[in-house]
């Protein structure tokens, strides 16, 4: 995948975990060519691999998307590119709390976003709150997390969702 100048689709199914995921966030921080990167599967990925796969995606020349859970999530839009719509609506996508973390992550250098809706996806307290990490100084005017699985969070994890909305 590195040094690959023909691959435009990798699908990886089943077994990463952290230390795998940082070696894909390396070759893909010299691969210039893949345009969809697809970890759906069965992976043993925390969210340190997963923001370190997105962190590399996010500056990354030809890459579309990426997809954790659920749907893919265009880099393009989330990350900001020139041209991308300041209203990125994630709405029944079937994202779980890996594409929080990566949304997050993708979200960090978006200076151009004013509406998000993440609503009616099983992302719960903890990838809501990385997602919302991302945000930072961001022109956010409205957000919603609505059925985001929030019911279900313990005070810990809303304590956690506290802090990120705060910074």
């Amino acid at each position: 995948v590195k040094f690959n100048t023909s691959l435009l689709l990798l699908k990886i199914v089943a077994g990463l975990n952290d230390r795998g995921a940082s070696s894909i966030a390396t070759a893909m921080r010299e691969n210039k060519t893949l345009e969809r990167l697809d970890l759906s599967g069965d992976h043993r990925i925390g969210p340190s691999g997963v923001q370190e796969i997105a962190g590399a995606c996010r500056t990354h020349p030809k890459l579309d998307s990426i997809k954790m859970d659920g749907a893919a999530l265009s880099t393009v839009q989330l990350c900001g590119a020139p041209g991308a719509d300041p209203s990125v609506d994630m709405s029944n996508q079937e994202l779980g709390e890996l594409s929080g973390y990566a949304i997050g992550t993708l979200l960090s250098s978006n200076a151009l976003i004013a509406h998000l809706n993440m609503s009616s996806n099983l992302i719960g307290a903890s990838g809501t709150a990385g997602a919302l990490m991302g945000l930072g100084e961001a022109p956010l005017k409205t957000l919603n997390i609505s059925r985001t699985g929030l019911a279900e969070a313990d005070d810990a994890a809303l304590e956690t969702l506290s802090v990120a909305s705060k910074d």
